[in-house]
């Protein structure tokens, strides 16, 4: 195995900061961010492409900018299948410029987490409560029927000619039990349990890295115009959740292995709208979200909001001016006020009666005012 230790050790240091994150019951799940600890992120991947000496940025749309930096694209799709004829003709586009930049794309056909809850009750079943394990077989088999939540398909796919289309016939997810072609040398396919779904068909002269039960699941082809793409059926063996399982790392590391074909710059694609707003001064730092449609004009309003709110609670500065007076100030002013009301009524009984009694009150000793 060419696994080194400190990759090992990330490996089993990413499990345990998952778990760490079932405390409460819940886990995130959120799928592609190279942020965070989501069973489903790519944080850990992004890692070992580090390792590997590559510098790594993320990015939210593919503009120039991100085009003049990255020698790689690596994009884990949010949707199921081949990408938007847009994004698809801008990867070509920018790797017919030189013939060593690559793409890898991975659409979303897989979800780690029962496989989380599984590991978790396989290993952990003696340590764990009565309650625990409950609401862990809950999750497990409520998170079963993934493939029933995937998002839509791009609307507008890429031409099979140059990329891939799906194959037709989808059937429910299932693990390969054999694995073949360049990538399976070495690779236990029980152990590896690698999970098949959409399977893209062969269209041109691909290159078919690794096959499942006889199915595509990692293809390799150039362009003619310059450039190379590297398309992966599903992130059985990138996501987090995955890296944990020694059996599948050596998949990860030929992904590795191929991305050390190109240059030492990679970009992390994320977000479905890629390719909106070719260009933006933004780019490049925390603030380029406020470049992407819709969501800029959303946070450009919780901005105007945010700060009318902190402008309302501001103090006050410079020197405080009083109010002019309207007389209502005035000891006589509540008297008056109220014969005014009194007046209006015109019940001069009850007028009297109020006005003896306040003589009272006035005056207990019995002298009255005339």
């Amino acid at each position: 195995m060419r696994i080194s230790r400190s990759r090992t050790a990330l490996a089993f240091a990413l499990l345990a900061l998952l778990a760490s994150g079932c405390a409460g019951g819940g886990v995130d799940a959120t799928y592609g961010k190279t942020r965070g600890k989501s069973l489903n992120g790519v944080s850990g991947f992004a890692e070992l492409c580090r390792q590997r000496g590559h510098s790594v940025r993320v990015s939210v749309r593919l503009s120039d900018r991100v085009g003049e930096w990255a020698d790689t694209i690596v994009r884990f799709s949010p949707y199921p299948g081949p990408p938007e004829k847009a994004e698809a003709d801008w990867y070509q586009q920018w790797a017919s410029e030189d013939q060593n930049r690559r793409v890898v794309y991975v659409p979303r056909d897989f979800d780690a987490e029962p496989e989380f809850w599984s590991t978790i009750l396989s290993t952990h079943k003696d340590t764990l409560s009565d309650r625990y394990i409950d609401d862990a077989t809950k999750r497990r088999d409520a998170s079963r029927n993934w493939s029933d939540d995937l998002p839509n398909p791009a609307r507008n796919p890429s031409s099979p000619a140059d990329w891939y289309r799906n194959d037709k016939k989808v059937p429910p997810p299932t693990v390969c039990k054999t694995l073949d072609g360049p990538w399976a040398e070495g690779v236990d396919a029980a152990k590896a349990a690698i999970t098949r779904h959409q399977v893209p068909e062969v269209e041109h002269d691909e290159e078919i890295l690794l096959r499942g039960d006889g199915h595509p699941l990692a293809l390799n082809w150039s362009w003619n115009e310059g450039g190379r793409a590297l398309v992966i059926a599903n992130g059985s063996f990138l996501l987090n959740e995955t890296l944990a399982h020694p059996e599948r790392r050596e998949l990860t590391e030929h992904v590795l292995d191929w991305l050390g074909d190109g240059g030492p710059n990679i970009a992390f694609s994320e977000g479905r709208a890629t390719t909106e707003n070719k260009d933006c001064w933004l780019d490049g730092t925390i603030w380029e979200i406020f470049c992407v449609e819709p969501v800029n004009r959303v946070l450009a309003q919780w901005l105007l909001f945010s700060l009318l709110l902190v402008l309302s609670l501001a103090p006050i500065l410079g020197r405080p001016r009083a109010w002019a007076s309207e007389g209502d100030d005035r000891p006589a002013a509540h008297a008056e006020a109220l014969g005014d009301l009194l007046g209006r009524v015109k019940d001069e009984p009850s007028a009297r009666a109020m006005l003896e009694t306040y003589r009272r009150w006035r005056h207990p000793g019995g002298t009255s005012e005339p």
